[in-house]
């Protein structure tokens, strides 16, 4: 059928152009004034003059904030599939323990007369969270021309970058063999998770019972399935075609990080849920993304002399809060493949 006419729809689906700013500083102070606003010239007075309002900055707040949620950048699955989420209230440094159990008996007839003594075993790790702050400037002519979407690409970006440093710090644990607290290296034989494996049919092989019989921290055997493949991007199109011979069930998450020096190894890691390994501590409450966005406000900015420079515009305060520590050497494995 016929669209609508442009009288029955809603007025921002019936204008003939995008929604800017401007538009929605004219229509907050249209709101607080009950009258008509003109918008003079190219709208930046508008602009400043709403940010005066308590409306219009949360108004700018709230949507950046979902564009940086819907727009998050796709490296964002991959940092989750392979790190354990742990909560902080501040900056201080905390600690993290991972507990195993020693050998339980199978329940039966005997284990029915009395209780049995189970003695934890534990290890703990220090983890501590870091933020970069940072200050997007929305020039007064992307204000007043902003058809083109600069904002929600620039939001974008932010998130995309600093995602991005996050696996440059995940490939430089992994290849540094980070230390735990104890001094003790993440990938060590002795604790059976150093092995070789080719990528290969047979190599897979060895990676799935690699993680099986990895002893856990009581020394029992953690049964871990593969859950996620951390692999050179050279290596990733024949991983993903080795990993087609399995039950899709089984297959496990092919992470690519284009940080890795070379292909000469490759990582396997049990599910961070059963296993925690590697540590991404954030917030209490805070996003996944990590990223947060701040209220409008004037464009000001410090240069090294630690002058105060005026910008022809407005400024976006963001946030990238994140910290990453190696908590357990159990539920993680590297392999050379020679």
């Amino acid at each position: 059928g016929q669209p609508p006419p442009a009288a029955d729809l809603h007025p921002l689906a019936a204008m003939d152009r995008p929604y800017t700013m401007v538009d929605a500083a004219a229509d907050v102070l249209r709101i607080k004034t009950g009258r008509d606003v003109a918008v003079q010239g190219d709208g930046f007075n508008a602009v400043v003059q709403a940010l005066g309002t308590a409306e219009f900055p949360s108004l700018v707040q709230e949507v950046a904030s979902g564009i940086s949620r819907e727009r998050s950048s796709e490296l964002l699955p991959d940092l989750l599939a392979i790190t354990s989420p742990i909560e902080a209230d501040n900056y201080n440094e905390a600690s993290f323990v991972s507990v195993d159990l020693g050998d339980m008996p199978e329940p039966s007839r005997a284990t029915m007369d009395h209780f049995w003594a189970i003695t934890p075993a534990a290890s703990g790790e220090r983890v501590q969270i870091w933020s970069l702050f940072a200050r997007l400037m929305v020039s007064r002519q992307v204000l007043a021309n902003d058809d083109r979407g600069f904002i929600p690409a620039a939001l974008a970006a932010f998130t995309h970058a600093a995602h991005r440093t996050e696996a440059r710090r995940i490939a430089g644990l992994l290849e540094a063999n980070g230390n735990l607290e104890s001094g003790a290296p993440l990938f060590d034989a002795s604790r059976g998770n150093l092995a070789v494996a080719a990528l290969s049919d047979v190599g897979l092989g060895t990676v799935f019972a690699t993680l099986r019989a990895q002893p856990s921290e009581s020394g029992l055997p953690t049964g871990a399935r593969c859950h996620a493949l951390i692999v050179h991007p050279d290596d990733e199109v024949g991983l993903l075609r080795l990993l087609q011979t399995l039950p899709a069930p089984a297959r496990p998450i092919v992470v690519a990080n284009p940080f890795l020096t070379d292909n000469s190894a490759w990582y396997a890691v049990a599910s961070p849920e059963n296993c925690p390994a590697l540590g991404r501590i954030l917030m209490r409450g805070a996003d996944s993304s990590a990223v947060s966005v701040g209220a409008p406000g004037p464009a000001q900015y410090l240069d090294a002399d630690n002058v105060t420079h005026e910008f022809p515009g407005i400024a976006l305060d963001l946030t990238h809060s994140v910290g990453y520590a190696v908590l357990s050497p159990v539920g993680i494995a590297m392999f050379s493949k020679s």
